[in-house]
């Protein structure tokens, strides 16, 4: 019994050793090294194919034409790799992998690919016939170097592919749920080829890859930029530097970095000519020219916006920066653009021809810098205007995952009162607060191209638009507005119409100085107006130069002026205030005269006949009512025969009047025979014949 007890505990301990052995031997095996991904699936061109980078699935068009991931191995000139431990391997000594899954779309032949190496005449491909139940491993898609039956797999069963490359060496194996094969190769090949990963499909469309990796098997590589991807203007007024390029790169290590525009290498762009540019942007680290491409369009730009004419309100504009900090009262800001001066719907080219504005492509941009997120009260960006409506741009950032963020809406009233009708909608990702995003659109009469630059995306939508089931006549603008959060910013404003040179139009006029005020019944006059043309010539005009409307001299108050002048098939104008000053007329000085100059001897002056008048500034006279006790009267002698000053003085000042004294009984003319005759009907005719005697012995001619 002792012994089977003493039997039992010892092996019980031997199995206690053999536990505490392996846990400490699985406690000292080292973990799987994770590969590095060689493919840099940002700055792949993955030509005509999809490629969906939420999913990581790509689906082949079948256009039988091969293309090529970029991958690490592109960027090094010298055929070797740097390893993490300080040493460096050619290539042909390391063993490359190449993996995906393939969702196959095949009729015999058709069948889709991988390249998984090639030179410049040479390539080695991977091919797998699920209808035959055969891969095959083909030099240029045409000899077959091996070929392996694997058993079936029905069209579109997915089934993963791996290959390993080791210089001349090559291992394929096909693995699906119920099967596995391979085939290997030694010294498949004398050329120098250089480990790749292309795909293609020959006439077939719809094949799919999936879960697609290509690593270095068993080695830590050095610190390669491993996934980069080009950040740059969509686009570039012409004959204007490329400027604002960045590169998010990503290295071996997992390590993030985004490299200035200082720190690249960009080649391919040219703004001298119109049209879209493919650039190549590189990067340099180790022995690795890392790059990627980027496409922007060089435009041929007419601006077509006068930023500072326009009246932001209770908004805030930098003009040095022409950034406008919005003060969110749901107002809207429109811009004063060459548009609003055209009469007839059309505009006059460079060439002597002319456009409908309806035939030309109008582009409205700006940036926005929401203060808030999350809500519906956002900035928003009008576009075009019509009758009793307009479409503007809401993006909505930072839905929590809830609803789609960009709209274009069509906002009006009618007869049945205000609408707000979606146009379209595009979903993003969610966004950080603080973010900034750049709204564009490209109108061309009812057709609409939107687009939103978000959170480095770039998302696209091209539709007609309607309004009440007609197409869109409305013309385009540029104008802004935020709902009720203040504080948001608009930058980067641009206007202008694409791919065209207007006409020399006006492009703005502004008030240099305004008229001065004035009098009421005065005319305008003063004042220097500058006119700015589209070449960028300017001319100083004056109020001569214009047609001017709403002033009225006789209303007194402030008058907003308009002058304009017309331009082409347009009109350029501009206003300002002017104040209309009451005028009061004030008297400036008297004027005393008489109306009795001619006295006889011995009569007294009579102060009765004196005559006071006011002189107006504006130079009206009128008469004063006097009395005597109103003037002083000196200098004047009743005895004293002949002509006489006669001093009066009214109102603190003196004035001279000039009198005439007669003798006592000297004949003085008609006048005085008439005066001196006494009043008998018996002798008045007597006295009358003695003074036409008297007047023809003198010589005198009768009244």
């Amino acid at each position: 019994m002792k012994k089977a007890i003493l039997w039992c505990f010892s092996l019980a301990m031997l199995f206690m050793l053999f536990a505490v052995v392996s846990v400490a031997a699985a406690a000292t095996t080292p973990a799987a090294q994770e590969f590095v991904n060689l493919i840099d699936f940002s700055a792949t061109d993955w030509g005509d194919h999809t490629y969906d980078s939420e999913t990581g699935t790509l689906t082949l068009t079948g256009n039988d034409t091969k293309d090529y991931f970029t991958t690490v191995l592109d960027g090094i000139s010298d055929g070797k790799i740097k390893l993490k431990n300080g040493t460096e391997k050619n290539f042909s000594e390391l063993t490359f992998v190449l993996e995906a899954t393939i969702s196959a779309k095949s009729q015999v032949w058709q069948v889709p690919f991988i390249v998984f190496a090639k030179n410049d005449d040479t390539t080695m491909e991977y091919h797998f016939r699920n209808t035959l139940n055969n891969m095959y491993v083909f030099k240029n898609t045409e000899t077959v170097i091996s070929e392996t039956g694997i058993g079936y797999v029905a069209d579109g069963t997915p089934y993963k592919a791996i290959i390993q490359v080791k210089g001349n060496d090559y291992s394929v194996r096909t693995d699906s749920g119920e099967f596995s094969n391979t085939a290997e190769k030694e010294n498949a090949w004398t050329e120098d080829l250089t480990p790749c990963f292309g795909i293609g499909a020959r006439a077939v469309a719809g094949s799919v890859f999936s879960d697609m990796k290509m690593y270095i098997k068993d080695v830590e590589i050095a610190n390669y930029i491993v996934d980069m991807k080009v950040n740059a203007p969509a686009y570039v007024e012409k004959g204007a530097a490329l400027t604002g390029v960045t590169a998010d790169v990503k290295y071996a290590d997992g390590s993030t970095a985004t490299l200035s525009q200082d720190e690249l290498t960009i080649s391919g762009f040219s703004s001298a000519v119109s049209g879209k540019k493919e650039i190549v942007v590189s990067a340099e680290t180790l022995n690795q020219t890392a790059s990627a491409r980027a496409e922007v369009t060089v435009e041929t730009r007419t601006d077509l916006a006068d930023f500072a004419a326009a009246d932001y309100g209770k908004n805030e504009y930098d003009p040095a920066t022409g950034e406008v900090i919005l003060y969110g009262d749901d107002s809207t800001v429109y811009i004063p653009t060459v548009l609003d001066g055209i009469t007839d719907g059309k505009l006059k080219l460079k060439d002597g021809t002319e456009k409908n504005i309806s035939e030309l492509t109008f582009v409205t941009r700006m940036t926005v810098t929401p203060a808030a997120t999350g809500g519906w009260t956002v900035p928003f960006m009008v576009f075009s205007q019509g009758k009793d409506a307009q479409l503007d741009s809401h993006v909505r950032v930072n839905m929590n995952g809830g609803g789609t963020p960009a709209y274009v809406m069509c906002r009006y009233n009618d007869e049945t009162g205000w609408h707000e009708d979606v146009k379209t909608e595009i979903g993003a990702p969610n966004q950080s607060e603080g973010i900034s995003y750049t709204v564009t659109s490209e109108m061309t009469g009812s057709h609409l191209k939107y687009i939103l630059e978000i959170g480095g995306q770039t998302y696209v939508s091209e539709f007609d638009v309607k309004f009440k089931d007609e197409a869109w006549t409305g013309i385009p603008c540029i104008a802004f507005g935020d709902r009720t959060n203040a504080d948001s910013v608009i930058s980067d404003m641009q206007f202008y119409v694409k791919g065209v040179e207007l006409d020399n139009y006006a492009k703005s006029l502004t008030v240099q100085t305004a008229p001065a005020d004035v009098m009421q019944g005065e005319e305008l006059a003063g004042g220097s107006f500058l006119l700015t043309m589209l070449d960028g010539t300017t001319q100083t005009l004056t109020l001569d130069d214009f047609t001017i409307s709403g002033f009225d001299k006789n209303a007194v108050g402030k008058q907003t002026v308009t002058v304009s002048k017309q331009n082409l098939n347009g009109v350029i104008s501009a206003t300002f205030e002017i104040g209309v000053e009451e005028y009061v007329d004030e008297v400036v000085s008297y004027r005393v005269s008489t109306s009795k100059a001619e006295y006889e001897q011995g009569e007294e002056f009579d102060v009765s006949s004196l005559v006071a008048e006011e002189v107006y500034e504006s130079g009206a006279v009128k008469s004063v009512q006097t009395s005597a006790s109103d003037f002083t009267v000196s200098g004047y002698d009743k005895d004293k025969a002949g002509k006489q000053t006669v001093k009066v003085m009214f109102r603190g000042t003196e004035y001279s009047l000039q009198i005439t004294v007669h003798a006592s009984g000297k004949a003085r003319g008609c006048g005085s025979a008439v005066t001196g005759v006494s009043v008998l009907a018996s002798t008045f005719l007597v006295a009358g014949i003695l003074c036409l005697m008297v007047m023809e012995k003198g010589k005198k001619k009768p009244l």
